[in-house]
């Protein structure tokens, strides 16, 4: 029997504020990927720890970006043309 102040910890993500249906479902399929009737914790989401970082602080110019390294680029937009509808037909039968 668990003490009372970490029942919360063990309720299903669903009794978090704005988690529904979709969200619940979208978290059990992350937090419970093994056991398709398992419903994802609360104390799962907590323990869902990052497995890595990308840094995004490296802003070189465009000329000195390295190929295969990721890069945030500053850029300016200075025309925009919407183009039309692209109809992509595909030479399989089974498309």
């Amino acid at each position: 029997m668990r003490p009372s102040p970490l029942a919360a910890l063990f309720a299903t993500v669903r009794s978090l504020k704005g988690v529904g249906p979709k969200v619940e479902g979208l978290l059990n399929k992350l937090l419970a990927p093994r056991q398709p009737s398992a419903h994802a914790r609360v104390i799962d989401l907590l323990w869902h720890l990052p497995v890595g970082l990308i840094d995004r602080a490296i802003t070189p110019r465009i000329v000195d970006a390295r190929i295969g390294d990721i890069a945030t680029l500053e850029v300016t937009v200075t025309e925009h043309r919407p183009g039309g509808c692209l109809l992509y037909t595909s030479p399989s039968p089974r498309d």
